[in-house]
């Protein structure tokens, strides 16, 4: 029996990012489910990453005029499209019309993505959380019905590294401090959670501080500038841009990390490694994610939707809290890993998606 085929278009102007991930990751599982998955996409890390898994990908070299390539896509016989917003979404339903194909789309951000001007050609919905699904299910062109809500997620391996205790961590006096995003216009959220981790750190001076920030973009300069001022602020803090690293290589850093300052995937796999962990995205910041700040996390991908009149508990607050007491910093570590393991697991969101393509393909054939 052949495989079942799906494209994935997916347009993204950063180098990398949690949308790379989230392709890379889906891939592999849905790969590893019987499927034959072609990524369309720019050339780049990404595609090194699914070529490496033997995955196939289909270059495109340029974003704005996209035709030749839907040409080339078309000839092809598909199952099923499945796009991902914006240029995304324009090139796969353009495909799925040539070829008569199901489209599904994934809604990621903070954006409806015109969906009034295209639901009728599509057969059904992906969100990446609970609230974005209920902001896109508003919509009276929306059938609520077609909507599955299947969340970014962390690679199951990391749920089975043996979590470090705080004393562990600043056994030689030091403690590291992860900072990881990328530094972009809708991440501005940062320079303000920046803010008041540094104010936290600065009254802890029985330990050194190192805070590593790691990722790039449009906005590093602004960034660095903060950076400049923050490290005055305390001699026993000093603060580093790392740049783009490895994205693998992250969860292993904030595992040795005493806390971690993220948004959305960045934010899961610190909770899967046991860090604790204030999280932030382009839609503000969502605190040290213990208790009600954690349900919200799960709620809105970890700072990816507007809290409106939800409120969160204070940063600096909780830092101190969890930096004076090793017995409260333990249970935030164990709970923001029940949380990742009961909520984040790759494998579960594979095979929610692998769920989506099957019911998209018997909703259009229906």
């Amino acid at each position: 029996m052949s495989k079942l085929r799906a494209l994935v278009p997916m347009f993204n102007k950063a180098p990398w990012g949690g949308l790379h991930e989230n392709i890379w990751y889906s891939a592999r599982g849905l790969r590893d489910l019987g499927w034959d998955i072609t990524v369309a996409c720019r050339d780049g890390q990404l595609v090194e990453n699914l070529a490496a898994d033997g995955i196939r990908c289909h270059v495109i070299d340029d974003w704005d005029d996209w035709s030749s390539d839907a040409e080339r896509l078309s000839a092809e016989s598909w199952d099923v499209i499945h796009g991902h917003t914006a240029r995304s979404r324009e090139l796969g339903l353009a495909v799925a019309k040539a070829t008569d194909t199901p489209y599904l789309n994934t809604f990621h951000g903070y954006n409806r993505d015109l969906v009034y001007r295209w639901h009728a050609s599509a057969s059904g919905y992906v969100a990446v959380s609970r609230a974005h699904a209920a902001w896109i299910n508003e919509l009276p062109t929306v059938d609520d019905s077609m909507m599955l809500v299947v969340p970014n997620a962390v690679r199951d391996e990391l749920l089975e590294q043996p979590i470090i205790s705080f004393s562990d961590k600043i056994s030689d006096g030091v403690g590291r401090v992860v900072v990881a995003s990328r530094l972009a216009a809708d991440k501005r959220a940062l320079l303000d959670s920046l803010r008041l981790l540094i104010g936290a750190l600065a009254r802890v001076d029985d330990v050194r501080w190192q805070v590593e920030i790691v990722g790039g973009g449009g906005e590093e300069g602004a960034v660095a500038d903060l950076v400049a001022e923050l490290n005055s602020m305390a001699a026993h803090v000093e603060l580093e841009m790392l740049g783009w690293v490895d994205s693998e290589t992250v969860p292993e850093v904030m595992r040795g990390a005493v806390l971690s300052l993220a948004s959305g995937r960045g934010a899961m796999a610190s909770l899967a490694v046991g860090t604790p962990t204030i999280a932030f995205g382009s839609q503000g910041v969502y605190g040290l994610q213990t208790g009600s700040n954690l349900d919200l996390g799960l709620w809105g991908n970890f700072g990816g939707f507007p809290l409106g009149e939800r409120t969160v508990t204070p940063v600096v607050e909780d830092a101190l809290t969890v930096l004076s007491d090793p017995q409260r910093y333990a249970q935030v570590q164990a709970e923001g890993r029940r949380a990742a393991a009961s909520h984040l697991r790759q494998s579960d969101a594979d095979r929610l998606l692998d769920t989506a393509y099957h019911r998209c393909i018997a909703r259009f054939g229906g």
